[in-house]
This record gives structure tokens, C-alpha cells and sequence, in this order.
């Protein structure tokens, strides 16, 4: 019986509110205690129904705390201890012998998705069915798991005294008086659920206070009453759909924390904004690149040209046009063309593999392209060359067009990488973009005095928060090359040389940034007043550098949490010096503050219920950032924009597929990707893309891609091949040739791993913590080098992929560089062997 109740459990089912990974060494620390007691008409409704039902309390106690777990954990299968006698029926004899017999059986629960009444009844036979193995070692039945014995098949434990100690004793002759007595004094567990039934239901949980705080258990045990409640009023519903939190606990996350400002009415397109600008400052720097400078005039000017060919072209309001640019300042030149003839633009990075390029172009239906040199191999047809002048469009005017004026209108589409193998576009208003503006501007006070960097590619969302937060305020935009943008030491000379006031970055980006700025004398860019942060989760440690030099009020950092399909940004949070003392830093996850005022973030999981605070499961937004859903994939718009059936809340929901759980303060604690979607220096991948092109290039059987941390704590991608029988391993230089036609390089692995199998778990599931790691795999055996300049090349090599030794033929990608890294290599020949070695 055990082998099969048992066969398949990979992991402890946690109840860790504070997300603490090591719960060990808990027999040294000093417990705490929480009670509550249960009010008696519902101790009498409890006793009613299991008495009706012909069910025990324990059973009824033991199914709420299954079901909790259930909640808290996110998983379908979960385990927990029970406190058994110890003397089974079949061994009558023990009844006679004197001795402490308590025994501790694992109790499994899986059928969440049955109605109360036959949940309950299938716990209690398995309870009884379990007494014949009362007396069996809690380690004897471990074996039949795949838990190693050194970790503990489950977190929690529950006690049920049907004749509690102190009652016993009490009731005894003689003059001996005991009082205060405690079953249960110290645990061995993080966290032990002690129950007894007299007068009431006496609920006490034992905790460790390295992972709880009363608080915590007061809102565990809350959650409890609830389920119990539930078990007797909706006795014949799922278990699944069971209420959990009380009447206070919905009003303050739904309302008290997400309390909706709608003053932003969509009063103007972006490009009537940017006109306004025009009227306020024409003479003002408008945007900048290394060679050019244009005034709000001028930029302005440009634009009208090539709106008017446009609309000479007949594009419709809302159309897409592609637009494929390199970075300079004919970039926002074209962009606000085609906004100006009323069409929307589709961003076509050139340096993306050409078979990306063609499928968005054929996808979008698009029949126009906008860009600065004549694109060869393109389907198009109709391309339409544009300068920073728009010297070739000097026939048409260069007023502001009489087009339709429409907020609602879309104003551009961004493809970003979708699971099932190819991108996904996402299509968003003008409206959406002006309301981030306005909700988010009482906290920036962006202005004319404002200098901004365009460093992200124009493809990436980051990008619309880059250059509409210099030109809707008069600010000046900065066009950073992408060489610039990939050595942290010409963007560093760029930012103190243009004086740059707003910097938006990604975590791995800043990072990079600022490990450079600290090689610095004295101040360094005096002109900064505000770090955004975007992109991929902020790893909170690596700032302390940063605020032991700049402090951290000058500039403030600021974290935002934004997905592409709800414009930009989400959430908003000024990290203050607290977060970086120790305890903040312990937390595990990375905080992203509150929701903008005009949306609202819920946790939520999978059945979309409401989460408590502390309890981590999917993101879910509402608001006026949502977007109007994937260009031409219906289907995938009504999975992931779902409608809200809870009362009170927006009619329609944006899922993330992002882990977070509420802090007790209402903030937003991140704590990763839920499914196979990742996020690495800022952009998002499905990891099931990457899957889908290796294994159409030939020789490949399956492919599964997986993010693992290096040495120095960042993410990269490792991919793990299973060859078709007869195939030869192919080089991975070969291999990433491959994927670089297809897939551009920040979804391209680091690391390719050659399997004979792939392992499974019992389910029959790929069992990832079973792959090797990278580190056991080198292309090539070790062959030190042989030249002065080959030991120096080693030697930052060694420093900046943190590898004990790195040979002369060895791979930088594949012991873990990137594009980011490989930047500081540059930087560090040019420093030690005064070469200028390209980039590329």
C-alpha cells in the first residue's frame, strides 16, 4: 500500500511563508507558539457534520491542513506528517506494554478537484488503511520516495489530542497539582499544527521563528477556520473552489491596495503631445546622436514629410508599417511619420536573423517599410528610404498633417517570444502609452531639463518608455550606438559627456555600469537624478557598490516591474538604504513596489483566487494598460486576457505567468517565472522556442533548453541535445551558426550538453535536477597557453567568467560569457595590449 501511496514524491510540500531555503539545525532554537480556539457555533456545526457525514474531527483537521498546503505550496500533490499512537490493532499485546509508542506516518492527499463530501471520505480510509503500519519507521517509508534521507519528506506536522495532557492529569488522585502543561514543547518540524477537542477545537501551531512570525500563524490559522467553515457549508463543491480568506483579507488586497485612479482621460495621441512640445520649445535639442543634432523644429519637420508621403501611400489609421532603422536620429524621425499618417509601426531590428525578420513582416500583413538603407532580401516591395532630414521626401510638406485623432487607435506592435515556437505580437494604443505618462509623472516630474538615453533597441517595450519620456516633455533623447551600449566604459563617457538626467536600465546592464563607475576617482556623473530599473528582476545585493559611492538619494533607483503586454511598466518602487541591510537581503525575492495608480495587481492562483498576504502565486494585472491582445492569435488572447468572474474587480485580467506574493506592507515581492518563460538582460524568452529550433536542425531528436546561474550569479541558457542514433556530436560553433540564423543572440545558449538520455522522475517527467551542469562538460580538454598576450587573455578570461583555469582553445561562450561580458574583454585588451579589437 505505502509503495504505491508514496511512489512518485519528489519534494516536501512547504508551508514557508518567509521563503527560507534551509530550515535545518531546528532542534537548537527556542519555538513559538500561537493559539486560537474555535467560536463555538462552529465547533457545534463541525461536530453536526462529521457526526452526519460519519467522519472524525481529526479527519475534517486534517483535510483543511491538506487543503492549505495545497494553497500555500501551489502543488496538486501534497505530504504532511501526522502523530499516530503507535500501537496498531493487529499487535493486541502492545496494548499491555508501558512505553512511549508515538509514531509519525506521512499522510499524501492529491484529489483536490473532488467535492468535499468524497475528499474527506477518501482521507479517512486512508487513515485507516495506514494503522496496520503504525508501527513502522518514519525512514523505512522515506525509501520508497525519491527524497534523499538527508532532507525531511515533509515540512509540517499534525497532532490531534483526543484527550489532551493537561485533562488527564488533572483528573488524577492525590495532592499533586500540574497545570500549564504542553503536549508538544519543541518540534523538529518548522511547523507543527497541534489540535485539541474539548469544549472547542483548540488549534495551536508550534513554529520556528527563523521561518514564521506570529503574525504568519495567526493568518495560517485564520485560513484554517475558513476552510473548516467551508467544509460544512459547501460540502458539495470542489475543494478546489473553496473560500480561504476572510471578508477583511479581500477588501485590503483588492481594494485597500489596488484602489483605482482613472484621472488620466485619453485626450491626445502621442504624436499631438509631441506637437505640443514643438509649439512650447521649437528650438530646443529635440535628439542627438554622435554625429547629428535635431530641434524639436526640425524633428518635427522631418516627420511631416515623410508622414504625408504616407499618406499619399494610403495608410489606413491604425495600419502597421514596418520600420527597419539603425541607431541614429532618424530613427524617432521615422517612428513619428508613421504615427503623424496615422499608422502604427512595427519595429524590424536589422540585426535580427532574417528568418525572424520575414515571419513578423508576413505575420503583421505589412505592405509598407520605413527604413534608412534599401533592405535586401525583402519581400517588400514598397520601402521608403528615410534620413534624419528626410532629404529624399523634400517634395512633400512639412506641416502637421489633418489626420483622424483617435487615443484608441494602435499605435505599434512588438513581437516578443512566444512558447509554441514563434514570436507573438503585441498590440498596443496610444492611449496606453499616455496614461503610463500621466499616472506615473506625479513621481518622476519629468520635464524640459530631462537628458534620456535611447540605449535599449527599438524592438525591446523598454524602448517606448526611453524615447516618449524625453519628447512628450520637451526632454532631449540621446541615440546610444550599439557598440556605445555594449562597453560600459564609452557609455559611462557618453552619460557624463551629454550630461544624462534619466537613465533606464537593466539590472544585468547597470551592473556592468557599475562595476566600471567604481574603477572611477572622485564623482562621477554629477548631472544623474533618477535610475529606472526594467527588464528582469533586480538583485537588490549588487547595489550596495553603487549607494556606498553615489548614496542613495542622488541619483534615486527605482525598480519597475513591466510587461510588454501591459505597457512598460506595472509597478513602482524607490529603493530606500534598508533594503540593502542584511535581513532585507535574506528575503530571497526581489521587491517591485506598489501598482501604478491606474491599474491593479493581484495574486492569484491557477483557478484565479485570491491569495493571501505572503502566499506566492501568478500576477495577474487589470487596468488601462492592458493591451488589445496578440495580433492574429485569437486563440492565445483569450487564454492569457481572461475574464474576472470576482466582484468588484476589472472584467478582464491580464495573466502574467510571474510569481509574486504580497509583503504585509501591500507591496509586491518578485519572485520569478511560474512556466518556461525566462527573462535574461532584460529581454523575455519562452524557453519552448529555443526547443522548437534545435530541434528542426537535423541530427537533433529533442532539445530542452534550461536557465541555470554561472559562477558570478548571472543566468544563462544551457541547452541539452539527444542525438538521432548514427549522428555525429556537431561542434557547438557550428550549432550556434545555426540557431543565429533564426533566433536572435541573447536566445542563443550558452551551453550545449550531449546527453544518451534524458533522465526521468517516476512520473515520467524530465527530471532536471539529475542534468549535468555545466561546469562537467568542456568542449575541449585543457591546453594552457603558450604566448605572454595568450596568459594575459586567460587571465581576464579567468576574472570575468570566475573559472579556476581557462585554456587557450576553450570557448568564452560556452564557460559562460555573453555579449555583456565580452564587451569588458574589449575593454581590457584595449586597456593591456593597446589594440582595438572589434566587437564583432
Amino acid at each position: 500500500m505505502w509503495q504505491n501511496t508514496l511512489a512518485g514524491v519528489s519534494e516536501p510540500s512547504r508551508l514557508l511563508v518567509q521563503h527560507k531555503d534551509s530550515v535545518r539545525d531546528v532542534h537548537s532554537r527556542h519555538y513559538g507558539h500561537c493559539r486560537v480556539a474555535l467560536p463555538e457555533p462552529l465547533f457545534r456545526q463541525l461536530k453536526t457534520f462529521a457526526s452526519t457525514q460519519r467522519l472524525t474531527l481529526n479527519t475534517l483537521v486534517q483535510g483543511a491542513w491538506a487543503t492549505l498546503l495545497n494553497r500555500y505550496s501551489r502543488q496538486s500533490d501534497v505530504v504532511f506528517g501526522a502523530v499516530v499512537s503507535g500501537r496498531p490493532a493487529i499487535l493486541p499485546q502492545v496494548e499491555e506494554m508501558v512505553g512511549l509508542f508515538i509514531n509519525t506516518l506521512p499522510v499524501r492527499v492529491q484529489n483536490f478537484q473532488q467535492a468535499v463530501i468524497g475528499f474527506l471520505h477518501a482521507l479517512q480510509r486512508d487513515q485507516l488503511d495506514s494503522r496496520q503500519y503504525e508501527a513502522v519507521a518514519l525512514n523505512r517509508l522515506q525509501q520508497l520516495t525519491d527524497i534523499p534521507a538527508e532532507q525531511a519528506l515533509f515540512d509540517t506536522l499534525v497532532v490531534f489530542e483526543n484527550y489532551p495532557v493537561a485533562a488527564v492529569l488533572q483528573a488524577q488522585q492525590g495532592d499533586l497539582e500540574i497545570s500549564d502543561v504542553q503536549a508538544v514543547e519543541r518540534s523538529s518540524y518548522p511547523l507543527t499544527l497541534v489540535v485539541g477537542a474539548e469544549d472547542t477545537l483548540a488549534m495551536e501551531l508550534v513554529f520556528d521563528p527563523a521561518c514564521f512570525d506570529n503574525a504568519d500563524c495567526q493568518q495560517i490559522l485564520g485560513h484554517l477556520q475558513t476552510l473548516l467553515e467551508a467544509f460544512c457549508q459547501h460540502s458539495t463543491r470542489p475543494v478546489a473552489e473553496l473560500p480561504m480568506l476572510s471578508a477583511s483579507e479581500i477588501a485590503t488586497v483588492c481594494y485597500q491596495w489596488n484602489t483605482p485612479d482613472f484621472s488620466y482621460p485619453p485626450a491626445a495621441c502621442l504624436h499631438n503631445r509631441f506637437e505640443q512640445m514643438v509649439e512650447r520649445h521649437p528650438q530646443q535639442i529635440a535628439v542627438c546622436d554622435d554625429t547629428v543634432a535635431l530641434s524639436y523644429a526640425e524633428l518635427n519637420q522631418a516627420a511631416n514629410r515623410l508622414a504625408h508621403q504616407l499618406i499619399a501611400e494610403q495608410v489606413q489609421v491604425g495600419e502597421l508599417v514596418g520600420l527597419s532603422m539603425s541607431r541614429s536620429v532618424a530613427l524617432p524621425v521615422a517612428l513619428l511619420g508613421i504615427l503623424k499618417a496615422g499608422g502604427a509601426y512595427l519595429p524590424i531590428d536589422p540585426l535580427a536573423p532574417p528568418e525572424r525578420r520575414q515571419f513578423m513582416l508576413k505575420d503583421a500583413a505589412v505592405r509598407l517599410l520605413v527604413c534608412d538603407e534599401l533592405v535586401t532580401g525583402c519581400e517588400l516591395q514598397q520601402q521608403i528610404v528615410c534620413d534624419h532630414h528626410a532629404s529624399a521626401l523634400t517634395h512633400q510638406a512639412d506641416y502637421n498633417p489633418p489626420q483622424p485623432r483617435d487615443p484608441q487607435s494602435r499605435a505599434y506592435v512588438i513581437y516578443t517570444s512566444g512558447s509554441t515556437g514563434q514570436p507573438k505580437g503585441v498590440s498596443i494604443s496610444h492611449y496606453n502609452v499616455m496614461r503610463l505618462f500621466e499616472a506615473t509623472q506625479a513621481w518622476f516630474r519629468f520635464g524640459d531639463h530631462d537628458v534620456w538615453t535611447l540605449f535599449h533597441s527599438y524592438a525591446f517595450d523598454f524602448s517606448v518608455w526611453e524615447l516618449w519620456g524625453a519628447l512628450l516633455y520637451g526632454g532631449r533623447l540621446v541615440i546610444t550606438p550599439q557598440a556605445v551600449a555594449r562597453d560600459s566604459e564609452q557609455f559611462h563617457q557618453l552619460l557624463t559627456r551629454e550630461q544624462v538626467t534619466v537613465l533606464n536600465q537593466t539590472p544585468s546592464a547597470f551592473y556592468a555600469l557599475s562595476r566600471y563607475d567604481a574603477t572611477q576617482d572622485g564623482e562621477t556623473l554629477p548631472h544623474l537624478r533618477s535610475v529606472i530599473f526594467g527588464g528582469e528582476a533586480l538583485d537588490f545585493s549588487q547595489l550596495s557598490g553603487w549607494v556606498g559611492r553615489h548614496g542613495i538619494n542622488r541619483p534615486k533607483l527605482i525598480n519597475m516591474y513591466g510587461i510588454t503586454e501591459t505597457t512598460v511598466h506595472v509597478t513602482y518602487r524607490e529603493i530606500c538604504q534598508e533594503d540593502l541591510s542584511p535581513a532585507s537581503l535574506s528575503g530571497g525575492g526581489s521587491l517591485i513596489g506598489v501598482p501604478l495608480p491606474d491599474l491593479q495587481v493581484y495574486v492569484m492562483n491557477e483557478r484565479q483566487q485570491l491569495l493571501p498576504v505572503g502566499v506566492a502565486g501568478e500576477m495577474v494585472v487589470g487596468g488601462a494598460g492592458l493591451s488589445a491582445g496578440y495580433l492574429n492569435r485569437p486563440e492565445l488572447t483569450e487564454e492569457r486576457f481572461v475574464r474576472c468572474e470576482i466582484d468588484g474587480l476589472p472584467e478582464r485580467l491580464y495573466r502574467s505567468g510571474d510569481l509574486a506574493r504580497f509583503m504585509p506592507d501591500g507591496e509586491l515581492d518578485y519572485l520569478g517565472r511560474i512556466d518556461f518563460q525566462v527573462k535574461i538582460r532584460g529581454f523575455r524568452i519562452e524557453l519552448g522556442e529555443i526547443d522548437n529550433v534545435l530541434q528542426g536542425i537535423g541530427g537533433i531528436k529533442q532539445a530542452r533548453v534550461l536557465v541555470v546561474d554561472d559562477p558570478r550569479g548571472e543566468k544563462r541558457l544551457v541547452a541539452y541535445l539527444l542525438l538521432n542514433e548514427g549522428i555525429e556530436q556537431p561542434p557547438q560553433s557550428l550549432l550556434r551558426e545555426q540557431l543565429a540564423a533564426q533566433l536572435p543572440d541573447y536566445m542563443i545558449p550558452a551551453v550545449f550538453i550531449m546527453l544518451d538520455e534524458f533522465p526521468l522522475t517516476l512520473n515520467g517527467k524530465v527530471d532536471t535536477r539529475a542534468l549535468p551542469t555545466p561546469e562537467q562538460q568542456f568542449e575541449q580538454a585543457f591546453e594552457a597557453p603558450h604566448t605572454e598576450t595568450e596568459e594575459t587573455l586567460c587571465e581576464h578570461w579567468q576574472s570575468l567568467l570566475q573559472q579556476p583555469q581557462v585554456g587557450r582553445t576553450d570557448n568564452f561562450f560556452s564557460l559562460g560569457g555573453h555579449s555583456l561580458l565580452a564587451t569588458q574583454v574589449v575593454s581590457r585588451i584595449r586597456q593591456d595590449l593597446q589594440l582595438e579589437l572589434p566587437l564583432k
